[in-house]
């Protein structure tokens, strides 16, 4: 990731800290998180809005 900005950027990135990338993108955290709830879900026999299991 890019430390300074070109041309009229540049003199925000001066007076900025530009945070550091995640290491894991917020699509491969979804996926992650959504496949995790889907398990305990199976697990548990409920579905993710409450009702009964079919």
């Amino acid at each position: 990731m890019p430390r300074r900005l070109p041309g009229p950027g540049s003199a925000w990135t001066d007076s900025r800290d530009i945070p550091e990338l995640p290491q894991q993108s917020f699509r491969d955290w979804w996926k992650k998180t959504q496949k995790e709830a889907q398990k305990k879900t199976r697990k548990g026999g409920t579905t993710q809005k409450g009702g009964s299991p079919s």
